[in-house]
C-alpha cells in the first residue's frame, strides 16, 4: 500500500512537471498583446481577457477650452481602476487637439495635449494595464472637431494615426482603435454602400467631405513600423458586424480585431441578433466590445450581455463610462469619485467587469529614486515608458529623511504600507500593497554644469538663474527635467485643484529649454498652480516651523474672500436668471460707499449692498477690492462660465436622445440679425422639454449660411443630425433650396413643420387681402388707432369724451405690425371652445348671416348719434370688355343686404381655404399618421408602411405590435377615452 502511494506521488509530480503548475492569473502579463486566431494573447502566447472601463473627457475637454481631462486623472484614478479590478482602459482622442489645429487653445492642444496623453497612458501601462487609444472626435477641413462624424476624414485622420502610431509604436501595452463609431450611409445598419465606404472611404453618400476608409488607416499605422494590435468597428455606430469579415481591412501582420458596441437602445440588442451577426465574427477574429451599457441606470441589459460574452465567444469588453454623469440619461458607472468610485445601480450591475486582473502591481519603495524605481519595475515584469508618477527627491536621496536648513526634509504620506512586514524587493506573486511616499518640503535646486540638449541646430541646457524668478522649480538630475514643486506635491498628495492641471509640470517633467521661459511664465500664472501653493502650504503646517505657517489672520481673510466672492457670483446668477440688467450709471470720480465698482445705481450693486448685513465686512471688502471682482469684464466671465455649465447640462440630458429643433430669425436693438435656436425632446417619463440654446449672430441670412449655423450648433452640443426628428420654423422653409430642404437632404426623418402660429397668421392675412371690404375696414381701424395713440394730446381728449358719455370699454390699442399676440389665455380659450371651433363652417348659412346682419343693424342704430351713415349700394361699374367672360349681362345687387351677404360668404370661404392651404404640409401629414399609429389599439402595422419606411431603424417592427398592446392596456381611463 505504501509503495502504491509513493508511486502515485511520483506520477503526479511527473505530470505536473510536464503539463506545468496552474498559472496564477496575477502573474500573467499583458505586455505585447496581440491577435492569435480569435483570441488575444500576450508576448508569451498566454491567452488574456480584457475587462476594462472607459473614462471620457480627453475627446471634449480640450476642444471646449477648459482642460484636457474630465474628473480625476492622476494616481487616484489608477487606484480606482485597480480597486474595480479592471485591466484595460480606453482613452478617447480628439484629432484637432492632438494635431494642434483649427484654433484649439495651444495650452490644451499640440505638444501639451500629446504630453498629457503620454503621461496618462504611461501611468496605466506602468501598472500593467492595456490602454486602448480610440479616435473619437473628428472634423474635416477647418471645422472644429466638436463631435462624432460618420467617418474619419482624409484631411486630418490619416495624419493623426501616423503621429499616434509613431509615438506609441514601442509601447507593447497600447492598442489602436482606429475610429470610434462609423455610421456612413446615414447610419444604415447593413447597406452595401455603407460597407464599401467603411472599407474604402472616398466620396460617400450623405457626407460632404472625403472619407478615409479603414484600409487607409491600417496602411497609415503599419507604414510607421508600428506592430501594435489594431481594432476596427462596424457600421451603425459600431453596432453592426453583419458584413464585417467581408469588408474588414487587410492587415499585413494579421494583428487585427473586431470592435462591437452594444447598448440597450441599439438595433442589435437581443440574443437572437447576437447569435446571428456577432458570433460568426467572434469565431474568426478577436472580439473587443469597447463600449457596452444601458441608459436606464439599471442592469437588465448588460448582465445577460456580459454572460453571453463570457460564454463561447471569449469576448473582451469595457463598460461605458467611469464618469460622474446622470446614469438615467446615459450609462455612468459612478456617481462620485470618492471611495474608488461610488457605483450607480448600473455600475453595480457591471460588477461583472471586475474580473481577475492579469497584472502585477509593483509598489513604489520608500527612499528609492525614480530612476531606481523604474529599474525595479522593469525587472518585475512591468512594461512601458517612464513612469507618469515621478517621485520627488534630492540629489542625495536616501531611505531616511534628512533634516537641516540646506537639505531636503521629507513629508511622509502614509498610505497603508506595513514597513515591518514589507518584503525586501517586490515579487511578481506578492499581493498588491500601497506605499509610503517621500515628498520633500522644498525644491531641489542644485547649481552645477547642466547637460546639453539638441534643439534644431543649437544646443541648450537648463539655467540655474531661472531659480531666482521661479522659486518653485524642482530639478531632477537623473532626468535632466524640472517639475513644479508645489503642483507635483499636490498631485502626489491627491489634493483637489480647480482648473487645468499641466501634467508636464506635475508628473512627467519639462525639458524643452528652448521654450522654458514662456512655459514657466504661463504655469506661474495658472489657477491650479496658485491652488497647489496654498494647499501644500496648509498640508505641511504640522511639521513646518512657526515662521512658515500661515497666520490666523490670513486664514480668516481667506474665508472672508471666499464668502464675498460667492456672494458676487450668486448675485450675478440671480440678476441674470430674472432677466434684469446688471449695469447702471458709471462714475469714475467721487466714488462713495454707494458707488462701489463705479456703477452705484445698478441692480447688481444695489442687491450686493442689500446683503451687507448677512455677510459681515462685505462693505469693507468691496471698498478694498474696488472694482476688481465687480467690473463688467469679471461679470461677463462669470456669466460665460454659468452659460457653459447650463449648456453642458442640456447636452448631457440630450445625449443619445431623439430631438427636434425650433429656429427663428430676429433683429436686436442694434439692428443685427440673430438666429434663435431651441431644442425640444422627451425624457424617459414621456415629459416634453423645450430648451433655449442661444442667440447666434448672423452675417448672412441665406439658406446655406443658416444651415451651416444650425449644423455648427448641433456639433457644439454633440448632437448628431441623424437623431433629429423634426424641424420647425416659419419663413426659412423653401421647397427647393430652403433650410428645411437642405436638412432633409441630410436626414430625411427630420420632418419639417411650418410654425402653426405663423401659419394661422398668414391664413388670416390671405383672407383679409382677398376681401376689399375687410381690407378697407382694417385700414380705417389702423388709421383711427394711430390718430389717438400717436398723440398724447388727442389721447387726453379721447379719454374725456369717454368719461362724459360714461362708456365702459377697453382702451384703444395699436394693431400688431407683424402678427397676432399669443397668450396663455388664447390656448385656454381654444381648448374650452374646441367643439364650437370644429363647427366653424356651420356659420356659412343664411341663418347665421341673418343673425350677423341683425346684430350689425342693431349696433348701427345705437350709434346714430355719432353720425354713422346708412349702408348704401356701391356704384355699378361694368367690367371692361376685354375682361368679360361669356355674353351674359353683368349682375348687380339691388339690395344693400345682398352686397354684404356676398362679402360675408367670401370671407368665410377665404378663411377656410387659407387655413387648409397653410396647414396642408407634408411633415404634418406624416406626423398625423404617426399619431394614428400610436393611438391604434388594434396595432395593424401593415396600414402604416409609409411610417415604417421613413423611420426605419427607429422602430423595431417585430416588437412594435406587442409594445403598443402593452401601452394601450396600461393607459389611464381618462386618456383612453381621448384615444
Amino acid at each position: 500500500m505504501a509503495i502504491s502511494l509513493i508511486l502515485l506521488v511520483v506520477l503526479f509530480a511527473a505530470v505536473e512537471e510536464v503539463v506545468g503548475a496552474p498559472q496564477d492569473p496575477l502573474a500573467i502579463t499583458l505586455s505585447g498583446i496581440r491577435a492569435e486566431g480569435n483570441r488575444l494573447v500576450n508576448k508569451d502566447g498566454q491567452v488574456v481577457n480584457l475587462r476594462g472601463l472607459n473614462h471620457a473627457g480627453t475627446e471634449y475637454a480640450c476642444v471646449q477650452g477648459w482642460g484636457i481631462f474630465d474628473g480625476i486623472f492622476n494616481s487616484t484614478l489608477l487606484e480606482a481602476f485597480q480597486a474595480w479590478k479592471s485591466n484595460a482602459v480606453r482613452v478617447p482622442l480628439n484629432e484637432d487637439c492632438w494635431l494642434g489645429i483649427n484654433g484649439v487653445n495651444p495650452e490644451v492642444s499640440g505638444d501639451n495635449y500629446i504630453g498629457n496623453i503620454t503621461a496618462y497612458v504611461s501611468m496605466f501601462t506602468d501598472a500593467g494595464f492595456v490602454v486602448l487609444l480610440d479616435l473619437h472626435w473628428t472634423a474635416p477641413g477647418n471645422q472644429l472637431a466638436t463631435g462624432q462624424q460618420p467617418m474619419p476624414n482624409m484631411d486630418h485622420s490619416v495624419d493623426l494615426w501616423k503621429s499616434v502610431a509613431t509615438h506609441f509604436k514601442n509601447a507593447p501595452n497600447v492598442v489602436f482603435e482606429l475610429f470610434n463609431e462609423p455610421y456612413p450611409d446615414n447610419g444604415n445598419w447593413n447597406s452595401q454602400v455603407g460597407w464599401q465606404c467603411f472599407r474604402d472611404g472616398g466620396n460617400c453618400p450623405g457626407l460632404n467631405f472625403q472619407a478615409a476608409g479603414m484600409q487607409t488607416l491600417v496602411d497609415a499605422v503599419r507604414g510607421t513600423g508600428a506592430t501594435n494590435l489594431v481594432l476596427v468597428g462596424g457600421l451603425a455606430w459600431s453596432n453592426s458586424l453583419a458584413q464585417w469579415p467581408q469588408y474588414a481591412p487587410k492587415d499585413p501582420l494579421n494583428n487585427i480585431g473586431a470592435v462591437w458596441h452594444s447598448y440597450n437602445f441599439n438595433y442589435c440588442n437581443n440574443e437572437a441578433c447576437w447569435n446571428q451577426y456577432i458570433t460568426p465574427v467572434a469565431s474568426k477574429y478577436p472580439l473587443v466590445v469597447t463600449e457596452l451599457g444601458e441608459n436606464d441606470c439599471q442592469g437588465d441589459y448588460v448582465v445577460p450581455l456580459m454572460q453571453w460574452l463570457d460564454g463561447s465567444n471569449h469576448a473582451n469588453y469595457l463598460a461605458w463610462t467611469f464618469n460622474t454623469w446622470d446614469c438615467n440619461s446615459g450609462p455612468a458607472l459612478i456617481s462620485s469619485y470618492s471611495n474608488s468610485g461610488t457605483p450607480t445601480s448600473y455600475g453595480q450591475a457591471c460588477n461583472h467587469v471586475r474580473g481577475n486582473r492579469n497584472v502585477n502591481i509593483v509598489p513604489i519603495r520608500p527612499g528609492v529614486s525614480s530612476k531606481e524605481d523604474s529599474d525595479v519595475r522593469q525587472t518585475s515584469g512591468s512594461t512601458g515608458s517612464r513612469s507618469a508618477e515621478v517621485i520627488l527627491h534630492s540629489s542625495e536621496s536616501s531611505s531616511e529623511p534628512i533634516s537641516g536648513s540646506d537639505e531636503v526634509v521629507g513629508l511622509l504620506e502614509e498610505c497603508g504600507h506595513d514597513e515591518a512586514n514589507a518584503p525586501d524587493s517586490p515579487s511578481p506573486t506578492t499581493s498588491p500593497v500601497t506605499c509610503t511616499r517621500i515628498v520633500p518640503l522644498k525644491p531641489n535646486q542644485p547649481r552645477l554644469k547642466f547637460p546639453m540638449r539638441q534643439f534644431g541646430s543649437k544646443r541648450r541646457s537648463f539655467c540655474y538663474s531661472w531659480y531666482e524668478k521661479y522659486r518653485w522649480l524642482h530639478y531632477i538630475e537623473e532626468e535632466d527635467a524640472v517639475l513644479c514643486f508645489y503642483c507635483a506635491t499636490a498631485v502626489q498628495l491627491k489634493m483637489p485643484m480647480r482648473g487645468y492641471m499641466d501634467t508636464v509640470f506635475s508628473t512627467s517633467g519639462f525639458f524643452n529649454w528652448k521654450k522654458a521661459l514662456d512655459k514657466f511664465s504661463k504655469h506661474d500664472q495658472s489657477a491650479c498652480h496658485c491652488d497647489a501653493i496654498s494647499m501644500v502650504a496648509a498640508a505641511s503646517t504640522e511639521i513646518m516651523n512657526v515662521g512658515t505657517q500661515p497666520s490666523a489672520e490670513y486664514t480668516e481673510q481667506k474665508a472672508l474672500n471666499r464668502k464675498c466672492l460667492l456672494a458676487i457670483m450668486s448675485n450675478i446668477r440671480f440678476v441674470a436668471r430674472q432677466g434684469l440688467a446688471l449695469r447702471g450709471a458709471h462714475y469714475d470720480a467721487d466714488m462713495t460707499s454707494d458707488s462701489i465698482g463705479g456703477e452705484r445705481e445698478s441692480n447688481f450693486m444695489k442687491l450686493l449692498l442689500l446683503r451687507k448685513n448677512e455677510i459681515p465686512n462685505l462693505d469693507a471688502w468691496l471698498q478694498k477690492s474696488r472694482d476688481r471682482f465687480t467690473c463688467p469684464e469679471i461679470q461677463n466671465e462669470f456669466l460665460q462660465i454659468m452659460a457653459h455649465s447650463v449648456l453642458r447640462n442640456i447636452a448631457a440630458q440630450l445625449s443619445g436622445r431623439y430631438y427636434s429643433i425650433m429656429v427663428d430669425e430676429t433683429t436686436d436693438v442694434s439692428n443685427n440679425e440673430q438666429l434663435v435656436f431651441c431644442v425640444r425632446y422627451v425624457d424617459n417619463k414621456l415629459i416634453s422639454h423645450e430648451e433655449f440654446i442661444g442667440l447666434h449672430s448672423m452675417d448672412c441670412i441665406s439658406a446655406e449660411h443658416i444651415t451651416r449655423t444650425i449644423e455648427d450648433i448641433l456639433l457644439r452640443l454633440s448632437l448628431p443630425l441623424q437623431n433629429c426628428r423634426g424641424q420647425c420654423f416659419d419663413s426659412m422653409a423653401g421647397c427647393r433650396n430652403g433650410v428645411s430642404t437642405k436638412l432633409l437632404a441630410k436626414e430625411r426623418r427630420a420632418l419639417y413643420t411650418h410654425c402653426y402660429g405663423h401659419s394661422l397668421n398668414l391664413a388670416v392675412q390671405d383672407a383679409v387681402k382677398a376681401n376689399p371690404i375687410i381690407r378697407d375696414a382694417l385700414d380705417t381701424i389702423e388709421e383711427m388707432s394711430k390718430l389717438i395713440k400717436k398723440s398724447p394730446r388727442r389721447q387726453v381728449i379721447f379719454q374725456k369724451v369717454k368719461n362724459d358719455i360714461a362708456l365702459d370699454s377697453p382702451g384703444i390699442r395699436l394693431l400688431c405690425p407683424t402678427r397676432w399676440t399669443v397668450k396663455v389665455e388664447a390656448f385656454t380659450s381654444i381648448s374650452e371652445n374646441y367643439e364650437a371651433l370644429m363647427a366653424f363652417q356651420a356659420i356659412r348659412s343664411e341663418d347665421s348671416f341673418s343673425v350677423f346682419w341683425k346684430t350689425i343693424e342693431r349696433k348701427r342704430q345705437l350709434c346714430k348719434a355719432v353720425l354713422i351713415a346708412d349702408p348704401s349700394l356701391p356704384r355699378q361699374r361694368k367690367v371692361p370688355k376685354h375682361l368679360e367672360i361669356g355674353s351674359s349681362a353683368p349682375e348687380f345687387a339691388n339690395i344693400v343686404e345682398d352686397v354684404y351677404r356676398k362679402a360675408y360668404y367670401e370671407v368665410i370661404d377665404f378663411v377656410v381655404q387659407s387655413i387648409k392651404d397653410r396647414f396642408d404640409q407634408n411633415g404634418y401629414k406624416m406626423l398625423s399618421k404617426l399619431e394614428e399609429l400610436l393611438c391604434d389599439s388594434e396595432c395593424k402595422l401593415e396600414d402604416y408602411s409609409d411610417v415604417m419606411q421613413l423611420y426605419g431603424d427607429d422602430f423595431n417592427q417585430q416588437r412594435m405590435a406587442s409594445q403598443l398592446l402593452i401601452l394601450h392596456a396600461n393607459l389611464p381611463h381618462e386618456i383612453k377615452s381621448l384615444v
